[in-house]
């Protein structure tokens, strides 16, 4: 059950980081 939560979290995680990482992207292209 805890294992479960874990993974739940670590995937939660790095979608937050790839949405995050896209939007630093689009700023970049606008910014240039």
């Amino acid at each position: 059950m805890r294992l479960h939560y874990f993974m739940t979290a670590c995937v939660v995680g790095f979608k937050g980081a790839d949405s995050v990482i896209r939007q630093i992207l689009k700023e970049e292209k606008y910014q240039r």
